[in-house]
């Protein structure tokens, strides 16, 4: 896998890219229920501005694991339940990191009159604990983020989608808390 992220950054350019492989397991439980077992390894290089620390360049290597529990009770609805523990080693030491992530999904067609649209509702919910251990201000953040979306589907290949996220960072670090909200429109299509 591999993504990039450009930015405004004055002027719009690259901020960010990573690339990696994921080995992956999933064991079939039965015709609804199955547990994933993942191995990502990614390498992520950020371009900094030229006058911030080297302390803070987060690039380097991520390693996570994987546990995912789905439950498929119709061809278009389910619900993921996952945990993941994580290690990033950057350049930076400002950015090596040790997190425990838990994030859940919940794919529903939408309840009423609304399902004869065919619209699906997705509600997701994502609580990390997370610890800078060379930071140097001893960081540890606690990020939550509960989103809301609807999706439509075209044929077998297409789909589009519609979310709202609401996300909050709480540290011990005044600079590193924040909240943000993030309205997203999506196009895709399987291959």
């Amino acid at each position: 896998f591999t993504d990039i992220m450009l930015m405004n950054r004055s002027p719009f350019q690259l901020y960010n890219y990573d690339a990696g492989f994921t080995w992956m397991r999933v064991h079939v439980i039965d015709d609804y229920r199955a547990v994933i077992y993942e191995l990502p390894i990614r390498y992520q290089k950020y371009l900094l501005d030229a006058n911030t620390s080297a302390d803070n360049d987060r690039t380097g290597f991520d390693a996570q694991g994987k546990v995912s529990y789905r439950l498929i009770y119709s061809d278009l609805e389910s619900l993921t339940l996952q945990t993941i523990g994580e290690v990033q080693y950057s350049t930076g030491k400002n950015y090596r990191l040790g997190a425990v992530r838990v994030p859940a999904t919940w794919i529903t067609k939408l309840p009423f009159f609304y399902s004869t649209l065919g619209l699906l509702n997705t509600i997701a919910a994502e609580v990390d604990g997370v610890y800078y251990f060379n930071n140097d201000y001893s960081r540890k953040d606690i990020f939550a983020k509960a989103s809301f979306g609807v999706t439509k589907r075209f044929g077998e290949q297409w789909s589009s989608s519609l979310d709202y996220s609401y996300q909050k960072n709480f540290s011990n670090v005044d600079a590193a808390k924040y909240s943000k909200a993030v309205i997203s429109f999506a196009i895709n299509k399987e291959l």
